[in-house]
């Protein structure tokens, strides 16, 4: 935990970023690297069958952070995003309480 699903953009293209985006977590959101999944999903617009996918979307799952680590981290995200070429991203933030965690299924 976090748990990052990049999604709206070529797997290449998510791959090509996702060593960036778990070292933008760990920094601002100050969490051990080792702590940090990084996952893709393809997205199918079933509502508008053939469109490519164009638009970088960042889920980000993870016990609660203050609105200012999710600021940061959506800033330098975005930034990121707009660097590799892509002029529109999303960043969503999902927190679990830490009552709501479990690992191996031992509360956390």
């Amino acid at each position: 935990m976090p748990r990052v699903t990049i999604h709206g953009i070529p797997r290449e293209a998510a791959a090509a970023v996702a060593d960036s985006v778990k070292r933008i977590i760990v920094e601002v959101a100050e969490t051990s690297p080792e702590h940090i999944h990084i996952l893709y999903q393809q997205s199918i617009h079933l509502d508008q069958p053939g469109k490519e996918e164009e638009m970088p979307i960042a889920d980000i799952l993870w016990l609660g952070r203050s609105r200012e680590i999710q600021d940061k981290t959506a800033k330098a995200l975005t930034a990121l995003f707009e660097d590799n070429g892509f002029g529109e991203s999303q960043v969503t933030f999902t927190d679990i309480p830490a009552s709501c965690f479990y690992d191996n299924g031992e509360h956390y």
